[in-house]
């Protein structure tokens, strides 16, 4: 999917290096097919393609680099209590026991976004660790938000890094830790999260 986009658009990868265990590095290079010797001078890239991402520890937690700028961090919910892991409130911490039930809390993480419109939101999700800065992986659920509500880690401009996004209506199955949950979707939870 993500090499497509480099076909369709005239760019050709120039590399893509696994620099650590947790960085990973896309460029690009634009090319010139009519003339005999092609033009390999970087650009800018329009795309995700050419995002530089890292994971990068921050106190007890993980937020994503992208392009050397930092997202909000997010957490373990197996961790809370941990140094570094920030106290939740008793609504919180009930909130996660409530999803738990539904939803395998291995895989799920919380975070605080802070931004324009939300100021030290709360919000959970479940995503596998190896994905939480993997461009190409959907954005995860918000457990305790909107029925058509998700997140991504990784986004440009950075400022999107701390903000959820809409999708069009409310497709996964009702969630039966929200009260009058509006989703319409037939699967099961563990079916519909099962990392």
């Amino acid at each position: 999917m993500l090499f497509g986009w480099f076909l369709k658009s005239g760019y050709k990868a120039l590399s893509v290096a696994i620099l650590s265990q947790f960085t990973f590095v896309l460029g690009c290079v634009a090319s010139n097919a009519d003339s005999a010797h092609a033009t390999q001078a970087p650009t800018a890239c329009p795309t995700a393609a050419c995002w530089h991402v890292e994971v990068a520890a921050i106190s007890g937690g993980y937020a994503c680099k992208v392009n050397g700028k930092a997202g909000p961090p997010s957490f373990r919910v197996y961790d809370i209590g941990r140094p570094g892991v920030p106290k939740l409130t008793s609504a919180e911490e009930s909130m996660i026991r409530k999803i738990s039930s539904f939803v395998n809390p291995r895989s799920m993480r919380f975070a605080f976004l802070d931004n324009v419109s939300e100021h030290h939101r709360f919000i959970l999700f479940a995503i596998p660790f190896s994905k939480l800065c993997d461009s190409t992986f959907p954005p995860a659920i918000v457990l305790n938000g909107a029925c058509n509500e998700y997140y991504s880690a990784v986004n440009l401009p950075v400022e999107k890094m701390s903000s959820t996004t809409a999708a069009m209506g409310c497709v996964n199955p009702p969630r039966p830790w929200v009260h009058g949950d509006q989703g319409t979707g037939t699967n099961t939870w563990s079916t519909q999260i099962p990392y």
